[in-house]
């Protein structure tokens, strides 16, 4: 059940980051779907090869939507003492905190669906043959970026309860979180390939996996608090 402090984190989070994560959507939107329409003009297609078009329609977008939102939150996310200092009215407790930021982070991971939705509806209608490549290659790649979004979110909320956390305030956090989500995320994928699995079905897979992190991470993180609290006490 989520709690009223819950809804109040949210509610908030939508007030302070909403506006610029709609302004960078737009902008993504707007820049695939002008790429898409490219596809249908013969003198701009001519500048690019067919897979270069492809990977700018198909898999540049859904890196770019998929990991917008939750890059943009982490790089404006709070500690939970900040939290507390900068909305006293809200009060919320740390098992609270932790479980209102990992369902904003849980839903961030679908935010950009929607803008890719709109860009492959237009490339689709443009050019009909990368349809194939989107229910394949495309949903394939979706499956593999909310896994990557919410690895590095696990692994981001659980190092910075360590000493990394104070080394150039908090970024080699991101850092590490960053490139130790896209070599994992690497990982399944080429192994999930190796089994020649139909690859919706490891899309499937792939969000799976991700969940089962996050879930994990989410506990360890409320643990981490509960301790942390009790050291403080």
């Amino acid at each position: 059940m989520i709690t009223k402090p819950v809804k109040n984190y949210l509610t908030q989070s939508i007030r302070t980051n909403g506006k610029l994560i709609l302004i960078v959507h737009f902008i993504i939107l707007f820049a695939g779907v002008l790429l898409s329409i490219g596809r249908g003009i013969p003198a701009f297609a001519s500048m690019f090869s067919d897979h270069l078009l492809t990977e700018f329609v198909i898999d540049l977008p859904v890196k770019i939507a998929g990991g917008a939102t939750t890059i943009i939150l982490l790089l404006k996310s709070k500690s939970y003492s900040d939290w507390q200092e900068t909305f006293p009215n809200n009060p919320i407790t740390k098992k609270e905190f932790a479980a209102a930021t990992y369902l904003e982070m849980f839903i961030s991971a679908f935010l950009g669906i929607p803008t890719l939705i709109i860009i492959w509806i237009v490339a689709a209608v443009v050019d009909p043959s990368v349809v194939d490549a989107m229910f394949t290659y495309g949903v394939f790649n979706v499956g593999g970026m909310i896994f990557l979004v919410w690895m590095m979110i696990s692994v981001v909320y659980i190092l910075q309860f360590t000493k990394l956390v104070k080394i150039s305030q908090g970024s080699m956090v991101l850092i590490v979180g960053l490139f130790s989500s896209l070599w994992t995320t690497m990982g399944v994928q080429n192994i999930l390939i190796s089994m020649n699995l139909n690859r919706i079905i490891a899309a499937f897979i792939c969000v799976i996996l991700g969940l089962i992190i996050l879930a994990i991470s989410w506990k360890v993180t409320t643990i981490l608090y509960e301790k942390k609290e009790m050291q403080n006490g």
